[in-house]
C-alpha cells in the first residue's frame, strides 16, 4: 500500500471525527462556489435574453428614427411647405415628427447605454465565473486536514510500534499474562459461556488470536500480581489499553474489547508505562491486547498465604494438554518464568510423601507439644520446595518469550476451529441463533402439552431409576417406571430431556450453566396454564400467550393472534419513527415466534401428528416462507442436530 493511502485509511479508522468535520467544510464551500456558478449562469441567460429584447427594440427605434427623418425630410423638401416656410407658418406636422425623432433618439441613446452597461456586467460575471476562490479554500482544507493527518500518521506509527507487546516486553522487561481460570468465567465481560473448559479458553486463545486481558510480571512478584495461577504467556499482539488495576475491559466481539470510560492518559505508550510503573504492590495492572499471539502456558508455583484460591487444577492436566498441543509448559516462582521439568511419576511421590507428613499431622493431638506440630509443617514446607526445586528447570528470560516463534501448525488450527465453532463455547445472541433457540423451545412447548396427553404416542425408552442420582442427586424407587420421552437439543451441545414416571408424572432435566449441574423438574402445567410459552432466547424472554396452552388449538391460535399483534405494533413503530431499538425489539419478537412456531410443527411432525404440523406451517408460512426457514435450519444444524457457526458471527 502507498504511503498517500495508509494515511488515507488511517484517517478512517482513527481521525474518524475530524474526517467528518472536514468533509462538512469542503462539502460547504464546494456547494457555496457552485450555487454562485449557478447564480451567474441564471444571471448571464437573464441578461443575454434581456440583449436580444433590447436589440429587437433597438433596431425597431432605428427604423422608426429613418422613417420619421424621411418624412421630415420630405416636408422640408415639400414646395408648400417651402412657401409657408418663407412667412414663418409653423408646421404642427414637422414638429411633431421632430418631437418624436428626438424621443426615439433618446430612447436610442439609453438602449446603446444599457448595452455598455451589460457588456460590462458580463465581463464581470465572466470574471465572477473564472473565480474560484471557494474551490481553493476547499482545496486547502483538504491539504491542511492531511498535512494535519500525516504528522498524527507519523506520531501513530511511533505508538504503533510502543504499543506491540514485543516492545513492551523489550522495554520493561516484563512477562505479559493472560489468566485462564479453570472455574470461572466474569460473565459481564466475556462471550465465554459460564461452563467452559479451561482448556477450550486455552483453544481460543491459540487459534483464534483474540483480544484478551493480561497483566504484567516481573522479578519478586507473586500469585498476587496475576488474575489467575495458570494461563497463556503472550508473546505477541498490540496493546490497546492499559491500567494499572483491573480496567474492567468487556468483550463485544472475539477481537474486540472497550473500557467503561475509565480517566487515563491518551497515548496507549504513556497507558503501558503508568500501568506498569504505578502497579498496586498487591494487585495486577490490565493490558488490553488485541491480535494476541501466545508462546506458552504458565504454572504459578507461588504459595497463596492461606487463601483459598480455585484457580488452580492438578499439574498432570495441564502436562498432559500441552503435550497433546506441543504447548510449551512453563513455571512461574517470585516473577521469573521457568522451563518446566515436571515429571508424572515424581508427582506422585510428592503426592505420597505430602499424604504421609499429613497424616502425621492429624495424629498430632493438640495437647502434645507445638513443637512437633511445627515440625511437621516445617517438614511439609520443605517437601513442597523439594519438589518445586525439582521441576525448575532453565530460567527463561521475557527477551526469549519475545522471540519466541511458537504456533501451532495449519492442520491443528483447523481440527480446532471446526470444533469451536459446531456447538461453539461463546454465547450465541445474534439473530439467526435466537432464532434457533426460539425453534428448539418451540418443540419442547410441543412436548410439554402433549407429553400426558398423549403418552402413547412417545416411543420413548426405559431408564434405570438410579440414573438421576449421580448428576441430579434424586433417586426414585426400584419399583417405579421411569421413561424417557424426548430429547431437546440446544445451543451449547447441550439439551432438555423429558421423562414420564409411573405414566403419571411428568419431569423435565436441563443443564444450568452457572451451576455446572442438572436440575431435576417435575413439571405442574402451571406455566402452560397460565399461557406462558418457554423461549430461550435472551433478547424477549417468554411469551405469555391469551389462551391457557391446554391443548395444540390453543396454542396455534394464540401464536397466531400474538405474531399478528407484534407485527402490527412493528408497523406501526416504522410508520410512528420510533426508535430503532424498538423496531429491533418488534423484528427480534416476530422471527423467534415464528421459529417457535415452525419448532413446535416439526416437533409434531416428527411424532406423527401431521394435522397439527400442517396447521402450523400454514400459520409461520404467512410471515416467513417456509423454504427461508429450512435453509436457515439446514445451514445452522449439521447432521447430528449441533449448532453450527461461524468466525464472522463473533467478529
Amino acid at each position: 500500500m502507498e504511503k498517500g493511502s495508509e494515511i488515507k485509511q488511517f484517517s478512517k479508522e482513527q481521525l474518524s471525527e475530524e474526517r467528518r468535520r472536514t468533509a462538512g467544510v469542503v462539502i460547504e464551500k464546494r456547494r457555496q462556489y457552485f450555487d454562485h456558478q449557478e447564480g451567474l449562469f441564471t444571471q448571464t441567460e437573464k441578461i443575454i435574453q434581456e440583449t436580444k429584447d433590447s436589440e429587437a427594440n433597438l433596431d425597431r427605434v432605428i427604423d422608426e428614427i429613418e422613417v420619421i427623418s424621411q418624412q421630415i425630410d420630405e416636408r422640408n423638401n415639400n414646395a408648400f411647405r417651402k412657401f409657408l416656410n418663407r412667412f414663418r407658418v409653423p408646421d404642427k406636422k414637422s414638429q411633431a415628427l421632430k418631437k418624436s425623432r428626438s424621443e426615439k433618439l433618446t430612447t436610442k441613446e439609453n438602449f446603446e447605454q444599457h448595452f455598455q452597461q451589460t457588456q460590462e456586467l458580463l465581463e464581470q460575471i465572466n470574471i465572477d465565473k473564472n473565480n474560484k476562490a471557494e474551490l481553493v479554500e476547499a482545496k486547502q482544507t483538504i491539504s491542511d486536514f492531511y498535512k494535519d493527518a500525516f504528522e498524527k500518521w507519523n506520531e501513530y506509527l511511533v505508538e504503533q510500534e510502543k504499543s506491540k507487546v514485543e516492545e513492551v516486553i523489550e522495554r520493561y522487561d516484563v512477562l505479559i499474562v493472560h489468566g485462564i481460570h479453570p472455574n470461572f468465567v466474569p460473565v459481564g465481560n466475556s462471550l465465554l459461556n459460564l461452563d467452559v473448559d479451561w482448556q477450550t479458553k486455552l483453544k481460543i486463545a491459540l487459534v483464534l488470536e483474540p483480544s484478551l486481558a493480561a497483566s504484567t510480571i516481573k522479578e519478586g512478584d507473586s500469585n498476587r500480581n496475576m488474575w489467575a495461577r495458570m494461563g497463556s504467556i503472550i508473546r505477541g499482539g498490540k496493546v490497546t489499553k492499559a491500567y494499572p488495576q483491573d480496567l474492567g475491559t468487556v468483550a463485544t466481539t472475539i477481537k474486540k474489547r472497550y473500557e467503561s470510560g475509565v480517566l487515563m492518559p491518551e497515548k496507549v505508550s504513556g497507558q503501558i508505562e503508568e500501568a506498569i510503573t504505578e502497579r498496586a504492590d498487591g494487585g495486577y495492572n490490565e493490558l488490553n491486547i488485541d491480535e494476541c499471539q501466545t508462546a506458552g502456558f504458565y504454572f504459578c508455583l507461588d504459595r497463596t498465604e492461606n487463601l483459598i484460591k480455585n484457580d488452580l487444577v492438578d499439574l498432570d492436566e495441564i502436562y498432559q494438554t500441552c503435550q497433546e498441543l506441543g504447548l510449551p509448559f512453563y513455571v512461574i516462582k517470585n516473577g521469573l518464568l521457568y522451563e518446566s521439568l515436571y515429571d508424572p511419576d515424581l508427582k506422585k511421590v510428592e503426592i505420597q510423601r505430602e499424604q504421609e507428613i499429613r497424616g502425621q499431622l492429624i495424629g498430632v493431638r493438640v495437647s502434645q507439644e507445638q513443637a512437633m506440630r511445627e515440625k511437621l509443617k516445617k517438614e511439609l514446607e520443605e517437601s513442597y520446595e523439594e519438589y518445586v526445586d525439582s521441576i525448575l528447570g532453565k530460567k527463561i528470560m521475557p527477551q526469549e518469550i519475545r522471540k519466541s516463534q511458537f504456533q501451532l501448525d495449519d492442520e491443528q488450527k483447523n481440527i480446532i476451529k471446526q470444533k469451536l465453532f459446531t456447538d461453539p463455547p461463546f454465547r450465541c445472541t445474534f439473530p439467526e441463533a435466537e432464532c434457533i433457540n426460539s425453534k428448539f423451545s418451540g418443540e419442547g412447548t410441543y412436548v410439554e402439552i402433549n407429553a400426558l396427553i398423549k403418552k402413547d404416542d412417545f416411543l420413548g425408552q426405559e431408564v434405570d431409576p438410579n440414573f438421576f442420582i449421580k448428576d441430579c442427586g434424586i433417586r426414585f424407587a426400584p419399583d417405579e417406571k421411569v421413561k424417557k420421552i424426548a430429547k431437546i437439543k440446544q445451543i451449547g451441545n447441550k439439551s432438555v430431556e423429558y421423562f414420564i414416571v409411573n405414566d403419571s408424572q411428568f419431569y423435565r432435566r436441563s443443564w444450568s450453566s452457572r451451576d455446572k449441574l442438572f436440575w431435576l423438574h417435575q413439571m405442574d402445567n402451571t406455566n402452560l396454564n397460565n399461557g406462558y410459552i418457554n423461549n430461550l432466547n435472551t433478547l424477549t424472554g417468554n411469551e405469555k400467550l391469551n389462551l391457557p396452552l391446554i391443548s395444540n388449538e390453543n396454542y396455534l391460535k394464540g401464536m397466531g393472534d400474538r405474531i399478528r399483534e407484534v407485527v402490527e405494533r412493528y408497523q406501526k413503530s416504522v410508520n410512528g419513527n420510533e426508535s430503532r431499538q424498538i423496531i429491533n425489539f418488534c423484528q427480534a419478537r416476530i422471527g423467534n415466534l415464528i421459529y417457535h412456531l415452525y419448532g413446535f410443527g416439526d416437533k409434531a411432525k416428527e411424532l406423527g401428528d401431521n394435522e397439527t404440523a400442517e396447521a402450523a406451517f400454514e400459520i409461520a408460512n404467512q410471515y416467513l416462507p417456509q423454504e427461508t426457514y429450512r435453509e436457515v435450519v439446514a445451514r445452522r444444524l449439521d447432521v447430528e442436530g449441533r449448532f453450527v457457526t461461524t468466525e464472522a458471527d463473533f467478529t
